[in-house]
């Protein structure tokens, strides 16, 4: 019975549910504009539409599925969750196959070993090639 005033406080009128679902969903007429900022007859119709049947009772879900199921997918105004979940975890499981090979080409990186310092040529060696140059040369 405590709970009853607190259920009374989170009920949404239908006036708000219908804003909230006008916020969701795009103008069938032109695909620009959310239906509750468009101001053309077809979704001034379809807000009518919303209102009355939320004020009979209809869930907002109910009402939401039926104008999908007239208008298409594309009349929501960002795509529903289960449309977005294959995407999601694609783009998920790529980021992370692509994780995985930046680590392990790091760490082939990292293993590969210096190359070794120049060899030091002592300085009689070193006259003697100069000396053997000059006389190739002349």
């Amino acid at each position: 019975m405590l709970h009853l005033p607190l259920l009374l406080l989170l009920a949404v009128t239908p006036d708000e549910a219908a804003t909230e679902l006008e916020e969701r969903l795009l103008a069938p007429c032109c695909w620009n504009q959310t239906l509750d900022i468009h101001a053309s007859p077809l979704a001034s119709s379809i807000r009518s539409e919303i209102r009355r049947r939320l004020e009979s009772g209809e869930t907002v879900a109910q009402v939401e599925s039926d104008l999908v199921a007239r208008h298409g997918e594309r009349i929501r105004a960002v795509p529903h969750a289960g449309f977005m979940r294959p995407i999601g975890i694609g783009l998920l499981a790529f980021a992370g196959i692509a994780f995985v090979g930046v680590v392990a080409f790091g760490r082939r990186r990292a293993k590969v070993p210096a190359p070794p310092p120049p060899p030091v040529i002592a300085a009689d060696d070193r006259k003697a090639l100069d000396q053997a140059l000059l006389d190739l040369d002349g």
